[in-house]
């Protein structure tokens, strides 16, 4: 009965704090239900099933964008399930072998571990990452900057971890959670002191999308969209704003319709704008692709991450660098912190990023692209349909923000200082991540040796 009340406690919290909800302050205690049972009298096998049945409750909100591909997300599910209660099982064998302080720590270096290890080998990136439940408290993620999201996602399983402990042992984990405390308000003081940090001058930017949900594939079809979205370009480029992202894929361009687009080439050439659209271009080789419009020309960007079983298009190869530190990025790209990264490195300032959401899952894109700009040190602007239109600054700060559930064009615009650009993360990379893998298999041995010598006592 108590390992059923611990898995109902956090899988329901785990429900509406992870993945497409983001209910940030129930992260992190999330997982002390959990926890509190490893580091109890709980059989293994009790703490295994109890943490593999939590974590795919509060994995069910998937289905909710993600229906169509419901098989494949129930194995990745059910893996990643199987593989969070292994780490359990870590946390639970530390805690009867070694010190409190080392005890503490086994969880959020193992599971750190495993999310650096996930986003290294996944087709879907850092996608669920616990960190990105703190997007919405920007005061909490100001330290990815340094070490990127890795340092977040540890910091919410030490502080469950410690809770736990605190709960189980009393006073015998008070040097520990004391350890932890410190840690806490060092990323707090860290992040109101970057946040605090004044702002550079600010320009003027737009997104506008709809909520359209099909993809336009006929040239009557690409044509009307695209008038449409050169009328809206042209309405804000006669209030001076001159730089606007369109969505992802508005429209399908063939070789024999491809001067549908030639509108955003006459605009902005008339006005200095920069017009960031996406097509799907379909020809012999068919890409997902972002054309941005300016005077000095048209300058083309391929998405390099496609959605596996949805996209079944040619990848591109090159960043979309765009000079004066500004670049282009499609959607998908934004859930790997590493492409990001290298992207950064050319001295990105701000990012355009044309995208094309599920509807429910709109929070935990928007999230996952505005964490990139934090580590990064760049401003943000996403247009995406069937989702939301965000403008954010290199802080994580939201400027403006709209929803695009409607078949009317919607236009948000907002004022916005380009970020410093080269972060400490963007420079020295995920240092921090393979540091909690030492420490994960340090504890790992220091466990080992422990056992043995009981065993041979």
């Amino acid at each position: 009965m108590t390992a059923i009340i611990c898995v109902l406690l956090s899988g329901v919290l785990f429900f509406f704090s992870v993945e497409l909800n983001t209910v940030w302050p129930l992260m992190w205690i999330a997982q002390v239900p959990l926890l509190w049972l490893a580091y109890g009298p709980a059989r293994a096998w009790h703490v295994f099933a109890a943490s593999f049945a939590a974590y795919a409750i509060g994995q069910l909100n998937l289905f909710e964008a993600y229906w169509q591909m419901a098989p494949e997300i129930s194995v990745v599910i059910a893996i990643t399930a199987a593989i969070y209660a292994a780490t359990m099982l870590f946390a639970r064998a530390a805690q009867r072998h070694l010190p409190a302080i080392g005890a503490v720590f086994a969880f959020p270096l193992l599971w750190t571990s495993v999310e650096y290890l996930n986003a290294r080998i996944s087709a879907y990136g850092s996608f669920g990452a616990f960190a990105y439940s703190q997007v919405p408290a920007p005061v909490f993620i100001q330290s990815v900057s340094l070490t990127g999201l890795w340092s977040v996602t540890f910091l919410i399983c030490a502080v469950a971890s410690a809770l736990a402990l605190l709960l189980r042992e009393g006073r015998r984990a008070t040097v520990p959670a004391i350890a932890v405390a410190v840690l806490f308000v060092a990323n707090l003081a860290f992040g109101l002191a970057r946040l605090a940090a004044p702002s550079a001058a600010t320009v003027l930017v737009a997104a506008i999308g709809n909520g359209e949900t099909n993809l336009p594939s006929t040239e009557v079809a690409a044509r009307t969209v695209s008038q449409d979205y050169v009328k809206a370009v042209t309405a804000l480029a006669a209030q001076d704003i001159h730089t606007i992202v369109l969505p992802e894929e508005i429209a399908e361009l063939r070789p024999e319709w491809r001067n549908a687009a030639d509108g955003f080439t006459s605009i902005a050439e008339a006005t200095g704008s920069h017009i960031v659209v996406g097509y799907r271009e379909v020809a012999e080789t068919s890409r997902n692709i972002a054309f941005t419009f300016s005077r000095d020309g048209t300058a083309s960007y391929i998405k390099r991450h496609l959605i596996p079983g949805l996209e079944p298009l040619s990848p591109g190869l090159s960043p979309g660098f765009l000079g004066a530190g500004r670049a282009v990025a499609i959607c998908k790209d934004m859930d790997f912190e590493d492409t990001i990264r290298r992207d950064a490195q050319l001295g990105i300032r701000i990012l355009f990023v044309p995208a094309w959401d599920f509807g429910r899952d709109r929070e935990a894109h928007a999230n996952i692209a505005n964490m990139r700009g934090v580590e990064n040190g760049f401003a943000m602007v996403r247009a995406a349909r069937n989702g939301l239109l965000t403008i954010t600054d290199a802080q994580g700060r939201v400027i403006a923000r709209a929803t695009t559930d409607s078949s009317e064009l919607t236009t948000i615009v907002g004022p916005v200082s380009e970020g410093p650009g080269l972060t400490l993360y963007t420079r020295i990379g995920d240092v921090f991540a393979w540091a909690c893998a030492a420490g994960a298999l340090a504890l790992a041995a220091w466990i080992f040796s422990r056992s043995r010598r009981r065993l041979y006592r």
